[in-house]
């Protein structure tokens, strides 16, 4: 997905044209997978990124998918998401039906999972290569489970 870095210079030309667009969908294995725009503070915190509408269109389960996760680059706790959108964001991700995850990085620290007020569905932060970790996430039968690894 986009972060913030690929947003400076004429980093937005060089990522369309290696990867496509900043928010875009695509399906495996029973799964719908949501990747989006989520750096805030590269668009000045205009109320527009991330996009809810879209975000709100694309999280329908499509033929032969049961479960939706959603992947962005800044998560909704970071001071450089958009803090207007950060209670509809949540809020949009917990009434979703079949959402299993909303999956970030970006803060460059050990993995973080938190529930929106200790309930709903997990936001997971997970950490960075930078810190000689990463973090595998395994889906199946509708249950999410992730695991750091360190190296």
């Amino acid at each position: 997905v986009v972060g913030n870095h690929d947003l400076v210079a004429n980093g937005p030309d060089i990522y369309r044209r290696m990867f496509g667009d900043f928010n875009f969908t695509f399906n495996y294995a029973g799964v719908k997978f949501v990747c989006h725009d989520s750096n805030s503070r590269e668009y000045n915190f205009t109320g527009k990124v991330p996009d809810l509408n879209w975000l709100q269109a694309n999280f329908k389960l499509d033929q032969n998918t049961n479960n939706i996760v959603a992947f962005s680059h800044v998560p909704p706790i970071d001071a450089d998401f958009d803090p207007k959108l950060r209670v509809d964001y949540e809020q949009l991700f917990n009434n979703t039906p079949g959402m299993l995850a909303s999956i970030h990085s970006h803060q460059h620290a050990p993995d973080k999972i938190y529930k929106t007020n200790g309930a709903g569905i997990p936001f997971i932060i997970t950490n960075a290569i930078v810190n000689r970790a990463f973090t595998i996430i395994d889906i199946s039968n509708g249950d999410l489970q992730t695991h750091s690894v360190n190296f």
